[in-house]
């Protein structure tokens, strides 16, 4: 059974909690069977609190945490729960059912049994959680983690289109660099209009290639699951390495020998 002094605590809401615990130090708060209906427990810190069996219905519970608390057989329905933390929190049997859960964090949580019919699923992390089943569960919407896995997984044996549109670029240029090697002009001698064109499209290639590899590589982050700025940072990244490489190199041209 909960202890009384807690749970009168607890409906004082999470100022009179952080006292408690300030004063109490590593003690945690017995609050099993407590009837805590309709509490507002916003921004609480509940950390391994024992909430077993606890009535929680339309509780107030957002951005609270009760990482490794024990909810076994807890009634969190219609409980709003957003952006709460319950890593590692033992869950088994609890009654989540219509809970809102956006950007909830369930990691490493225990979830055997819990009742998730109608919870609102957006954003939530169940990484690692055990016994998670959200076949009754509305709205929906895959956390980044999972959006980022399941990108893995769809692109996984196939070739990303931001690699060929960059393969078929090089081949572009590459078939450009012959014209200009064939007609190069003689020492001395002025370009003709021919030589001078045979130049011109191989820097216009490899335009067209330098601005492919930063179109495909966002390409690539994306299909990846990663964001389009981790691509664009490493295309910037490698073109100003490869600048400095450049002028670091020695102008053989400029060398005088003896």
């Amino acid at each position: 059974m909960a202890n009384p002094e807690h749970v009168e605590l607890v409906r004082q809401g999470a100022n009179a909690i952080s006292r408690w615990q300030l004063k109490n130090g590593k003690k945690t708060l017995d609050l099993s069977g407590a009837n805590l209906r309709g509490v507002d427990l916003y921004d609480a810190r509940l950390q391994k609190a024992d909430l077993g069996g606890a009535n929680l219905n339309r509780a107030n519970l957002s951005c609270a945490d009760l990482s490794g608390a024990n909810l076994v057989g807890a009634n969190l329905s219609e409980a709003d729960l957003m952006s709460a933390c319950f890593s590692g929190a033992e869950l088994c049997g609890a009654d989540l059912r219509e809970a809102n859960l956006s950007h909830t964090d369930f990691g490493w949580a225990d979830l055997t049994d819990a009742n998730l019919n109608g919870a609102i699923v957006k954003k939530v992390n169940f990484s690692n959680a055990q016994g998670v089943d959200l076949s009754n569960a509305k709205e929906f919407v895959p956390s980044h983690q999972e959006e980022v896995a399941a990108a893995r997984e769809k692109s996984k044996g196939k070739m990303s289109k931001g690699l060929k549109i960059i393969l078929f670029f090089l081949l572009i240029l590459l078939v450009t660099l012959i014209p200009g090697m064939l007609m190069s002009p003689p020492g001395g001698k002025p370009l003709t209009t021919a030589q001078f064109l045979a130049g011109l499209i191989p820097f216009i290639a490899f335009l067209l290639f330098y601005f492919s590899i930063i179109a495909g590589t966002a390409m690539i982050a994306t299909e990846k699951g990663y964001s389009i700025t981790i691509g664009l940072i490493l295309v910037l990244t490698l073109s100003v390495v490869g600048l400095l490489i450049m002028l670091l190199l020695p102008d053989n041209q400029n060398q005088e020998y003896f």
